[in-house]
């Protein structure tokens, strides 16, 4: 932060620095220079925001999976998504009538409604 954008004005847009702190601490140049201080220290480098977005992009070891598995059970790429992010949840897996195998049920669109 350059010294002319030093103002109270500059503190309260980059820190959201109320007009009563602003008020209240007028012609007090030793909290002033805390309060830059701590400003310029909570100030992120412009690319964090980007990098922060791209952790959190949801990705998965079954994203290739996602269209196949929409169109076998009829359901839209979203929905796939969903899906394939709960398979390693032990909640949504049920005991079938084979032992050792365990059904992930989940509804199905229209063409595998019998199914």
């Amino acid at each position: 932060m350059s010294r002319e954008s030093r103002t109270p004005a500059s503190l309260r847009e980059g820190a959201r620095v109320s007009d009563a702190f602003l008020e209240e601490t007028a012609g007090d140049d030793r909290l002033e220079a805390e309060v830059l201080l701590a400003v310029e220290l909570a100030t992120p480098p412009p690319s964090l925001r980007e990098r922060l977005l791209e952790a959190l992009a949801v990705t998965s070891r079954f994203d290739d999976l996602e269209e196949r598995v929409a169109e076998l059970g009829d359901v839209s790429r979203e929905t796939a998504r969903s899906l394939l992010l709960e398979v390693d949840t032990a909640r949504v897996w049920e005991p079938s009538a084979v032992p050792d195998v365990e059904i992930f049920h989940f509804t199905g669109g229209e063409k595998v409604r019998n199914a």
